[in-house]
């Protein structure tokens, strides 16, 4: 079975420039409709499920830290068999690193 993946911020930042990947969220809906990367789906850690996640493009998981996104990407080896990254330092270090972070709410 191959290993969990990390994935640095510069990396995942081009990728979604390029379109390349699924990012998909594993916190919680609060912390979600706080702070989010734009563009990320929200699939809480808590309740995760695989269920159409499309595979078409690379997924990349993340959460806070770094820690919740591992877990993920642990149970994505185990149930789909293929490796998929998690982002080293989660949103944290995706913030820390000047790249764009938005609500997870729209303004309404």
């Amino acid at each position: 079975m191959p290993a969990v993946q990390n994935i640095d911020c510069a990396t995942l930042s081009r990728w979604l420039a390029e379109s390349r990947c699924t990012l998909v969220d594993v916190r919680e809906v609060d912390e979600f409709n706080a702070q989010r990367i734009p563009g990320s789906e929200l699939r809480p850690l808590s309740k995760l499920s695989f269920a159409g996640l499309a595979t078409s493009k690379p997924i990349v998981f993340h959460c806070k830290a770094g820690k919740r996104s591992l877990q993920a990407a642990q149970q994505a080896l185990t149930h789909l068999n293929v490796p998929i990254p998690s982002l080293t330092g989660g949103i944290d270090a995706w913030a820390a690193a000047g790249l764009p972070t938005t609500p997870g709410k729209s303004a309404h």
